[in-house]
C-alpha cells in the first residue's frame, strides 16, 4: 500500500524537469493508460489473484516513476506437471512514450491470461500451468504521461541498449550504453532473473509490421529457420502483417533492446510495431479488429514457446565395439550446431569420444569447453540426423549415464542445456546402416566424373562426327533397321543423334520443347534462391525478380510444365489415333513397352542419383514414383517433388487409350473433349473451394500450410492438370483425323491464318504475364474464373500456334517458325527428359553450398551469387542429361528395334515390313511419331 500511495503521489504533482528540456504539460485526459491508472490497474490484479500474479518494482523512471514488473503464472506449482522446467516469456512495451498502442498491447496480453484464468477459460490457465510470462507493461513512464517519444533526458530508450550503440544513424542514443535508469533496470531484469527466456517481445506503436534481428544488418540471423516458420506459420493461419528482418523491414537502427535480447542474451526476439491507426475510444475493452489480430499472433508465439529453441530427442545410440551411432531428432523449431555427447561415469567424471566432423575426427578431452565450436554436431529444426562416435579406451560402466550438451539455438549467445540420455535408448549390437552415404567431397566428385565422361564421350566421337555428318543421310534404314544389326551401346551414334537433327524431326516441335525446359530450369533456378536453400542469405535479385513486371514470364515458370503437357498429348495422341485408324484397334503390349523403355530406365538413374543428392530425404517414399502415385502423397511427403508431372502424364497414358477408343468412331469427338475441359475448369473450382484454400497462390509463402495446400490439391492432381494433355490429343486429332480440312484452312485464305496466328500469339502472352497476384482487387468470381481457365487457355493458345507454324506461311507463323527451327535449340530439346530429372536435385544440393562458400569465403555480392550460381546449376543439369542421354537414353530407345522387344509386343511382322521403306514418304510429324 505504501508503494502504492507513493507511486500515485509521484503523479499528483508537476514534475522538476532541467531547465534544458522543454516537455509539454502532463496529460491527465487520456485515452490509453496513463502511470496512475496502470498503477492501480496492476496493484489490482495483484490483490485479486494473488495466486497467479505477483508484482514487482524491478526500478524506477528519471523521475523516480516505479517500472512495474508483473509476474504471472500457477504459483502454486515451481515446475510443469511433468516436472520439466517451465518455458519463460518476457514482454515490454512503452520504450517510447508516445506510442500508446504498444503499451496497450502489453496490457491486453496480461489482461487476457489473468482475466482467462479466473473465468476458468482453458487456453489460460494451459499456458498459466506450464509458462512464467514477464511482463513490463510501461517502461517509459515519464515519456508516456508527457506524450512524447523520449525519457525525461530526451534519450530514445531503445537506442540505449549495449549492442552496437551509436553505429547506425540514429537520434537521440544517450550518454552511454544504458545511461538511462529505465534500460538499465530492463537489462539487468534480462542478466538476473529471466537469462533462460524463450521469448521476447517488444511493444512498439508505428508502421503494422513484426521485425526480428538485425536492425544493424539486412542478412538473416543465425536462426533464420525458426524465425521464417513464424513467419510462414502466422501468416498463413492468423494475420497477413508482415514479418521481416529489421534493418529490410523498417530502417538500420541499432542499440535496440529486440537486437540486445537476441544478440546478448540469446532470446528469439520480435519487434511488434502495432498499427498506429488504431485507437481505443474510452476504454481498453474496445479492441479494434486489427488489434485483435494481434493478440492473436501472441497467443501464437506464446503457446507454442516450447518450440522455439531447439529440442533434442534421442531416437537410439547403437554400439559396436567401441564404436557408436547417435539417431537423434530435433522437435524445435530452432537448429543447433554444436551439439556433443558425454558419457559420465559413476565417478562424474566427463569423457568425450572422438565425433566425426565433415569427413574428419575433432579429439576431445574431459577438459571440453562446450562452447568450443567445430567439435560438435548439427541438428537442423524438425529433422533427424545420424553421428558417428569413437569412444576408443573410455570404459563405460553399468553405473555411468550418457549427456547431451548443446546449445538451444544457433546464435552464439544462446544458452547451453545439459540432459540425459535416456538409458533404454542405448542399444548394444551393429550399428544400422543409414545417414549420409555420400559426404559432399563424394558428391563433388561424382559431378567431376560426370563432366569427364561427357568430355570423353564427346572426344571420341569427335574425329568421325564431321565426316558421318556430311555423308549420311538418314534413311528409313537408320530408324527401322532390320533388327539383326541393332547396335544398343553407340556412344558416337548418341552424339551423333544429340547435335544432328533427323530429316523426320520437325524443327517446331523440338524448339517448342527446348523452350518448355529452358524455362522450367530458369524458373527454379530463380525459385530455389528463396532463403531455404541458401544458408539464410537473402539475394535481393531473388525478390526483385518476383516484383519486376519485366520478369513475370519467369515468375510464371511453371507453365513450361503445360508446355510439355500438349506436346505429350500432341504426339502421343498422333501415335494412338494413327494405329486406331489403320487396325480399328490398339496394340497396348506395343504401346506400352515403347512408354517404359523411353522413360522408366533413365528415371529409375535418376532416382539413385537423387539418394546422394538429396541426402535420403524421403526416399522410403520411392516407391510412389516406380509406380507413379507419388502426386497422390502430399508434396513434404514426396521423393524427388518435382517429378509430379511425370506421374500425371503417366496416368494420362493410361485413361488416353481407353478415351480414344471409345470416341474412335463418334463423331462427337469434339464436343465431348470441350466439356471435359469445362469439367476440369469445375474440378478444379471445387479442389479449391472444398479445402478452403485461397484463389491467390503467393509462391514467396513457401513451406506454409496454405502453400502446401495449394499444392497437394490444386497443382500436382492429374484432375486438375489434364486441361493441357487433352487440348495436344485434340490437336493431334485435328492433325491425323482432319488434315484435308487444315490444308484448306491455311491455303485458301490469307487472312484467316494471319487472324488465327495473331489471336493465339496475343492469347498466349495475356495468359503467360496475367499473374493473379494482378487480380487481387477484382471481385472474386473474375478470380476464381481466371484461375479455372488460365492454364488451358495458355495450352490451347500454344496448340494453335504450333499448328499455325507447322501449316501456315503467314508473317507471325513465318517468324515463329524459323525461331523454334534454331539449330542450337535441338540438342535442349533432346535434354529435355534428362534435364528435367535432374535440375532440381542439383540445385537443392548445390545451391546452399555454393552461396555460402562465394558470399562468405569468397566475399561476393550477393547478387553475383546468384547470377553464378544459376550459370553453373544449367551447365551441371545440361552437362548430366547428356551423359544420361548418350548412356541411357538412346540405348534403352535402340533397344526397342530389338528382336526381343518385337516377340514381346507381337510386332515382328511390322517390324519386317518396314524393312526398306524411306521415310521421306511420311509427313515430318507421322515420322516423329513413328519413332517416340
Amino acid at each position: 500500500a505504501t508503494i502504492l500511495v507513493a507511486s500515485l503521489a509521484i503523479t499528483s504533482v508537476s514534475p522538476v524537469v532541467s531547465a534544458q528540456i522543454s516537455q509539454p504539460d502532463i496529460i491527465q485526459e487520456h485515452w490509453y493508460h496513463s502511470y496512475a491508472t496502470l498503477t492501480l490497474d496492476v496493484n489490482a490484479w495483484a490483490d485479486d489473484h494473488p495466486e497467479i500474479v505477483k508484482l514487482l518494482v524491478v526500478g524506477q523512471t528519471e523521475l523516480g516513476r516505479n517500472l512495474w514488473m508483473l509476474q504471472i503464472s500457477d504459483w502454486s506449482q515451481e515446475a510443469k506437471p511433468d516436472g520439466s522446467a517451465k518455458e519463460v516469456v518476457y514482454i515490454d512495451g512503452g520504450h517510447h512514450g508516445n506510442e500508446h498502442l504498444g503499451t496497450e498491447l502489453a496490457f491486453l496480453v496480461a489482461e487476457f491470461y489473468i482475466e482467462g484464468w479466473a473465468a476458468g477459460e482453458k487456453s489460460a490457465i494451459d499456458v498459466l500451468t506450464t509458462t512464467e510470462l514477464h511482463i513490463l507493461i510501461m517502461l517509459n513512464a515519464d515519456g508516456n504521461d508527457f506524450d512524447t517519444r523520449w525519457n525525461v533526458n530526451q534519450v530514445d530508450l531503445n537506442r540505449n541498449y549495449d549492442h552496437y550503440w551509436n553505429t547506425c544513424p540514429t537520434t537521440q542514443p544517450g550518454s552511454s550504453a544504458f545511461s538511462e535508469s529505465e534500460t538499465l533496470a530492463n537489462s539487468v531484469y534480462m542478466n538476473e532473473v529471466v537469462p533462460h527466456a524463450d521469448l521476447y517481445v517488444t511493444m512498439h506503436t508505428g508502421v503494422w509490421i513484426m521485425l526480428y534481428p538485425w536492425g544493424k544488418w539486412p542478412e538473416q540471423p543465425s536462426d533464420w529457420e525458426m524465425y521464417h516458420h513464424i513467419r510462414d506459420e502466422v501468416n498463413s493461419n492468423i494475420s497477413d502483417i508482415p514479418i521481416r528482418n529489421a534493418n529490410q523491414g523498417l530502417y538500420p537502427n541499432c542499440g535496440t533492446s529486440r537486437d540486445y535480447g537476441y544478440g546478448v542474451m540469446g532470446f528469439p526476439t520480435f519487434t511488434f510495431e502495432t498499427d498506429d491507426e488504431q485507437f481505443l475510444l474510452g476504454s481498453v475493452e474496445a479492441i479494434s479488429d486489427r488489434l485483435g489480430e494481434e493478440l492473436g499472433v501472441m497467443h501464437y508465439l506464446i503457446e507454442n514457446v516450447w518450440y522455439w529453441r531447439a529440442r533434442l530427442v534421442v531416437d537410439s545410440l547403437t554400439f559396436d565395439g567401441s564404436q557408436a551411432e547417435l539417431s537423434i531428432s530435433n522437435l524445435g523449431r530452432a537448429s543447433t550446431t554444436n551439439a556433443t555427447l558425454v558419457y559420465v561415469d559413476e565417478d562424474g567424471s566427463e569423457h568425450v569420444p572422438w565425433i566425426s566432423i565433415d569427413g574428419g575426427l575433432c579429439s576431445l578431452d574431459s577438459q571440453f569447453n562446450y562452447s568450443l565450436q567445430g567439435c560438435g554436431f548439427q541438428v537442423n529444426a524438425t529433422n533427424t540426423t545420424r553421428v558417428n562416435f569413437d569412444f576408443g579406451d573410455i570404459e563405460l560402466s553399468g553405473n555411468g549415464k550418457f549427456q547431451l550438451h548443446y546449445q538451444k539455438r544457433v546464435i552464439d549467445s544462446s544458452m547451453w542445456v545439459t540432459e540425459d540420455v535416456p538409458g533404454n535408448m542405448v542399444i548394444s549390437g551393429i550399428i544400422a546402416s543409414g545417414g549420409d552415404i555420400f559426404s559432399d567431397d563424394i558428391r563433388f566428385l561424382f559431378l567431376f566424373l560426370v563432366i569427364l565422361m561427357a568430355l570423353n564421350a564427346a572426344w571420341r566421337g569427335r574425329r568421325n562426327l564431321d565426316n558421318q555428318i556430311k555423308s549420311e543421310v538418314f534413311s528409313a534404314e537408320a530408324n527401322f533397321s532390320s533388327s539383326e544389326n541393332v547396335r544398343i551401346f553407340d556412344t558416337r551414334a548418341g552424339i551423333r543423334d544429340l547435335f544432328m537433327r533427323p530429316s523426320f524431326h520437325e524443327p517446331v516441335v523440338d524448339g517448342v520443347r527446348a523452350i518448355a525446359v529452358l524455362w522450367v530450369l530458369l524458373f527454379h533456378a530463380w525459385f530455389f534462391h528463396n532463403p531455404e536453400w541458401t544458408s539464410g542469405h537473402e539475394i535481393p535479385w531473388y525478390e526483385s525478380v518476383f516484383e519486376n513486371p519485366m520478369f513475370l514470364w519467369l515468375v510464371q515458370g511453371g507453365l513450361g510444365v503445360d508446355m510439355f503437357f500438349v506436346i505429350s498429348g500432341f504426339l502421343i495422341g498422333a501415335i494412338l489415333l494413327k494405329e486406331i485408324n489403320r487396325s480399328d484397334g490398339l496394340n497396348m503390349r506395343r504401346f506400352y513397352a515403347r512408354r517404359f523403355l523411353r522413360l522408366v530406365p533413365v528415371y529409375l538413374v535418376a532416382m539413385m542419383a537423387a539418394v546422394y543428392f538429396l541426402e535420403g530425404h524421403n526416399v522410403e517414399n520411392a516407391w510412389a514414383n516406380i509406380l507413379y502415385l507419388n502426386n497422390f502423397l502430399s508434396i513434404d511427403d514426396q521423393f524427388m517433388g518435382w517429378c509430379w508431372s511425370l506421374a500425371i502424364e503417366e496416368q494420362f497414358y493410361l485413361v488416353a487409350p481407353l478415351f480414344l477408343l471409345i470416341m474412335r468412331k463418334s463423331e462427337s469427338f469434339l464436343q465431348w473433349s470441350v466439356f471435359l475441359l469445362v469439367l476440369g475448369w469445375a474440378l478444379r473450382i471445387f479442389a479449391l473451394e472444398i479445402n478452403e484454400l485461397p484463389v491467390y497462390w503467393d509462391l514467396m509463402d513457401l513451406g506454409s500450410e496454405t502453400w502446401v495446400g495449394r499444392f497437394d490439391h490444386t497443382y500436382d492432381n492429374f484432375y486438375t492438370r489434364y486441361g493441357g494433355l487433352l487440348i495436344g490429343v485434340i490437336a493431334a486429332w485435328i492433325h491425323v483425323n482432319r488434315k484435308e480440312d487444315v490444308k484448306e484452312f491455311y491455303g485458301s485464305n490469307r487472312l484467316r491464318p494471319i487472324l488465327l496466328s495473331f489471336t493465339a500469339l496475343i492469347l498466349f502472352l495475356f495468359a503467360t504475364f496475367l499473374e493473379q497476384r494482378h487480380l487481387t482487387e477484382s471481385h472474386y468470381t473474375i478470380r476464381l474464373t481466371w484461375y479455372a481457365i488460365e492454364r488451358d487457355l495458355f495450352g490451347l493458345s500454344l496448340a494453335i500456334l504450333i499448328m499455325s507454324a507447322l501449316h501456315s506461311k503467314d508473317l507471325i507463323a513465318g517468324g515463329l517458325r524459323r525461331l523454334l527451327s534454331s539449330r542450337a535449340l535441338y540438342p535442349v530439346a533432346q535434354l529435355s527428359y534428362s534435364a528435367y530429372l535432374m535440375h532440381e536435385m542439383i540445385m537443392i544440393w548445390m545451391f546452399p553450398k555454393s552461396t555460402e562458400f562465394l558470399i562468405v569465403t569468397i566475399g561476393l555480392g550477393p547478387n553475383i551469387t546468384f547470377v553464378v550460381n544459376i550459370v553453373f546449376a544449367i551447365a551441371l543439369t545440361l552437362i548430366s542429361a547428356s551423359v544420361l542421354y548418350v548412356t541411357v537414353e538412346r540405348p534403352c530407345m535402340r533397344f526397342r528395334k530389338h528382336p526381343f522387344m518385337s516377340q514381346i509386343d507381337g510386332t515382328s511382322d511390322s517390324v519386317d515390313s518396314l524393312r526398306g521403306n524411306r521415310v521421306s514418304t511420311l509427313g515430318a510429324i507421322d515420322a516423329e511419331i513413328a519413332s517416340s
